[in-house]
């Protein structure tokens, strides 16, 4: 049996004796081969002058605002990750709410997972300054899609890659405080771009 192996990855493929052609195989998550191709990225609330948002009991609002603003790219969210100083911090996703004049927010750059890659996401983020108590104003309406309830001080929720925002689609990542005191959280959203299919 004769070994085909290509010289760029190393990966190799053979002929059997009963002339079966057998190959070697990666498998890997699609947030790790976006990550291999430089299109995995973050937005952190930890990326705005406050790297830690304390949340006071009531406060109740959006936190962290996203749009896709590529034409040739569909941003794929693939979860979030919340750690915080108690337990109980309720956290959901919303779909394509109204945008009016956003306010109470910083402006915010996605940050790519790949440390080598020079990619950039057409993609516009926001997150609360802390100012009042109901988050990120602008923003009304949307859908809700999914929701944690945070009973561990550190966890994530995966969404497996099943929320895609198309062109100008967007999304608010917000928060509920009903504990009875405050909490100190940081919290990111972790997304990849991929190209648009073409039929």
């Amino acid at each position: 049996m004769t070994l085909i192996r290509d010289p760029l990855t190393q990966r190799g493929a053979r002929v059997d004796n009963d002339g079966r052609l057998r190959t070697q195989s990666i498998q890997e998550s699609l947030e790790a081969a976006a990550s291999r191709e430089g299109e995995a990225f973050t937005l952190a609330t930890d990326q705005g002058s406050n790297r830690i948002i304390t949340f006071a009991d009531g406060d109740d609002g959006p936190i962290l605002y996203v749009r896709n603003n590529s034409s040739t790219k569909v941003m794929v969210v693939d979860g979030f990750t919340a750690t915080e100083s108690g337990a109980g911090l309720v956290l959901y996703l919303v779909k394509n709410p109204i945008l009016g004049v956003l306010a109470d927010n910083e402006e915010i750059t996605p940050s790519n997972r790949n440390f080598s890659s020079t990619n950039e996401a057409e993609v516009e983020g926001h997150v609360w300054d802390e100012v009042g108590t109901t988050g990120i104003s602008g923003l009304t309406g949307g859908e809700e899609i999914a929701s944690f309830i945070k009973s561990v001080p550190a966890g994530t929720l995966d969404l497996k890659n099943a929320v895609r925002l198309g062109r100008l689609d967007s999304a608010y990542l917000a928060y509920a405080n009903g504990t009875g005191g405050p909490i100190a959280a940081s919290i990111a959203l972790r997304f990849h771009m991929e190209g648009l299919e073409v039929f």
